[in-house]
C-alpha cells in the first residue's frame, strides 16, 4: 500500500506545482508534469519490488 500513497503524494505535489505555475506565469505543464509523474510512479513501484 505504501507505493500507492507515495504515488498519490507525488501526483498532488506535481499537480499543485502545475496549478501554481499556471496561476502565476500562465504556463501549462500538464504534459511535463504527467511525464514526471509516470516516471516517479515507475521508480517508486520498482523500488518497492
Amino acid at each position: 500500500m505504501a507505493p500507492f500513497y507515495a504515488a498519490l503524494v507525488v501526483f498532488f505535489a506535481l499537480w499543485t506545482i502545475q496549478v501554481a505555475l499556471k496561476k502565476l506565469f500562465n504556463i501549462s505543464l500538464n504534459t511535463l508534469a504527467f511525464a514526471l509523474l509516470a516516471g516517479a510512479v515507475s521508480f517508486i513501484a520498482f523500488s518497492f519490488v
